[in-house]
């Protein structure tokens, strides 16, 4: 009628084996979620079998009874239901077949001795869920929390690159910047020089052209002289001395 054998439904099973481990790795929560799971059934049985008997005046006492079956129940069926393998109704009626006769025997056996037995493993099986439980949240806030590290170290790893790539590309511009005000340097004074040149070039080359035209190099001198008003005055002065 049930499939007994484990399927896709029971891929949550947890065995005792597994949850004592858990428990082990972080003591202090598992403790801590060991000692709060145990008190509802500890609490409940106490109550149903030693205080309302000798307190029958205080009728109210039957709802603290009721609130801790509530609470002792729910956690007794979650722990049935992941550690029993096979199919979904499987697993829900042996929870609940289980939760069922288990709390009944705790809170109503007439039997003390019976009682007494209930209440040992229901605190033994609510202790180690509600332990178990903590530890497993534990371990998803610590993985929380890791990633929220990390990705706060990557955000920052990844602002401190921009601001380098970012000052690594001014210092770029800044240093072909100053290499073109340098070329364009080095070019406005190659032209200049240029430029001084050429004059003398071109009085070097008028002063061949005419000695190549005469043939005669003192009339090539004298024609140099006379380009300049100190050459002029020189001739004139050598002038009036001949004359004389």
């Amino acid at each position: 009628m049930f499939n007994t054998y484990q399927t896709e439904e029971s891929n949550n099973y947890v065995s005792v084996v597994r949850q004592f481990r858990a428990i082990r790795q972080y003591p202090i929560t598992g403790v801590w979620g060991a000692i709060l799971g145990g008190f509802p059934p500890q609490s409940t049985f106490l109550l149903a079998h030693y205080v309302m008997p000798a307190f029958p005046q205080s009728p109210d006492l039957k709802y603290l009874v009721y609130g801790g079956l509530l609470v002792s129940s729910t956690t007794i069926a979650k722990a049935m239901y992941r550690m029993v393998d096979g199919g979904k109704a499987f697993r829900v009626l042996q929870a609940l077949g289980f939760t069922v006769i288990l709390e009944g025997i705790m809170a109503f056996s007439p039997d003390v001795r019976l009682a007494w037995v209930a209440v040992i493993i229901s605190v033994l099986v609510n202790a180690l869920e509600k332990g178990y439980t903590m530890v497993e949240r534990h371990k998803a806030c610590e993985a929380s929390d890791a990633s929220t590290v990390e990705q706060i170290r990557l955000e920052r790893q990844e602002a401190i690159d921009s601001a380098c790539a970012m000052r690594e590309a001014s210092i770029r511009a800044e240093y072909k910047a100053a290499s073109d005000a340098r070329k364009a340097k080095r070019a406005a004074s190659q032209a200049k020089v240029s430029a001084e040149a050429k004059p003398a070039k071109r009085r070097k080359t008028t002063a061949q052209r005419k000695s190549a035209e005469t043939g005669s190099p003192v009339l090539v001198q004298a024609t140099n002289l006379l380009e300049t008003p100190e050459g002029a005055e020189k001739i004139v002065a050598e002038s009036i001395e001949v004359a004389a």
